[in-house]
């Protein structure tokens, strides 16, 4: 695939210190060259009735298409297979990022502009592999009404997706990205390791929504780059409805400029044998910046969650905010909590709440003396724990997360 020369000299010197370099600081250990990383290419089709039967029922599942949006794009492992743009404003830009690369050259400063390249050996596998992704840019001054959506869908097993996505917002403008990522049920030992980097730049307004459904058998790194400029704002909110085997997360925010602000907001459940380590980074380098991490997680049978969150401040007025909450249910599931606030200016106000448990018999024994069987109150608990309502998504993204939580506390139940 044609790619810019810098690009191609890129990987190459990624490549040169891939062996050598560190494993990732925080989750399960697995070989990343293991998987097949060669692109695998699919067929664009015109229509969501012409996809591949198993390929629309994973898309389906993340409630996408019941959504009124302004454009859909589906990319099935390295190729995009449908685009749905023809509500796309004037002046707003949505498109491969292969073919971005070529058309825009100051992309190039963009690229790896937010999140270390030389980080580690996951870092450095994605910038000399990464094949697929999207651009997009929002054009000064326009505020979106609807949100944009994407969907990643890994439908080879294994086979390691690894897009690159890079969203720009110009100053004075506002959307909303709504992602979807996840696999056919029959996709074995397959990995995901997308990498956003996001550019809030100043007054201006991002919203983050990615819901995650995954087989069971499967590995994911999703990473995430966030800097936002003058009184611009970030709003992340992550979904963790089925987790694969092994996950880890820890998108980071650089809150550069004054009277900036961000909002990190994540659901998180974990299943059967799942080892869930995801969590928060801000750094508020902006005076007067504002930063509110808020984490709910659920462990059923012998999953294991582990929720890391840090907020850092080296400038006068700022204000940070940890709230991590998790609920165990299985009788081999374990939740932990790492927070870390660092304060390197005296007028720095960080503050860190956390919780750990199981359900409270006193609510449970209420609900069941309002006829309620154990089940159905411990599932009617959970779901309040888990409560989507909170994010502010579409009522139709909404409906179905709930949906989900349901069906998935009865099953482990």
């Amino acid at each position: 695939m044609k790619e810019p020369e810098w690009l191609t000299s890129l990987r190459k010197k990624a490549l040169s210190i891939l062996d050598n370099a560190p494993e990732p600081k925080y989750g399960a250990r697995i070989d990343f060259t293991s998987f097949d990383k060669n692109p695998v290419v699919h067929d664009e089709v015109s229509d969501i009735s012409d996809l591949p039967s198993d390929i629309a029922e994973a898309l389906d599942q993340l409630a996408l298409t019941k959504v009124k949006a302004h454009g859909l794009t589906v990319h099935v492992d390295a190729s995009t297979v449908l685009k749905e743009l023809l509500d796309i404003p004037e002046g707003v830009i949505v498109m491969d990022i292969e073919e971005a690369l070529l058309k825009y050259d100051e992309l190039k400063k963009y690229w790896f502009g937010v999140f270390p390249l030389t980080l580690n050996k996951l870092s450095l596998f994605h910038a000399a592999y990464s094949r697929g992704g999207i651009f997009i840019r929002v054009p000064r001054g326009m505020r979106l009404k609807k949100p944009i959506q994407s969907c990643f869908i890994v439908s080879s097993s294994r086979y390691a997706q690894l897009p690159h996505n890079i969203i720009i917002a110009e100053p004075e403008s506002e959307v909303h990205i709504i992602t979807g990522c996840t696999a056919p049920r029959a996709v074995k030992e397959s990995f995901h390791a997308g990498l956003t980097e996001v550019y809030v730049m100043r007054n201006a307004k991002v919203t983050l929504t990615t819901i995650e459904i995954w087989p069971y058998d499967m590995h994911a790194r999703p990473l995430a780059g966030i800097r936002v400029e003058e009184e611009g704002e970030f709003v992340e909110n992550y979904i963790l409805l089925k987790p694969p085997r092994t996950l880890q997360a820890y998108p980071t925010a650089i809150l550069k400029g004054k009277k900036s602000t961000c909002l990190m907001r994540s659901i998180l459940v974990g299943l059967k044998k799942s080892d869930v380590d995801s969590g928060s980074a801000v750094y508020l380098f902006g005076e007067k910046s504002r930063a509110k991490i808020v984490s709910r997680a659920v462990a059923f049978h012998e999953s294991r969650i582990t929720q890391r969150t840090k907020i850092w401040s080296t400038k006068p007025g700022t204000h940070g905010y940890v709230d991590c909450r998790g609920l165990i249910i299985g009788e081999k599931a374990s939740v932990s909590t790492y927070p870390a606030l660092i304060a390197d200016h005296k007028e720095s106000n960080l503050v860190h709440e956390s919780a750990i448990g199981r359900i409270a018999e006193e609510e449970l024994f209420y609900l069941m003396a309002r006829g309620l069987s154990e089940e159905e109150a411990t599932g009617l608990l959970i779901r309040g724990f888990l409560d989507p309502g909170i994010l502010n998504l579409p009522p139709e993204i909404t409906g179905e997360i709930e949906r989900v939580i349901q069906l998935t506390a009865e099953q482990a139940l």
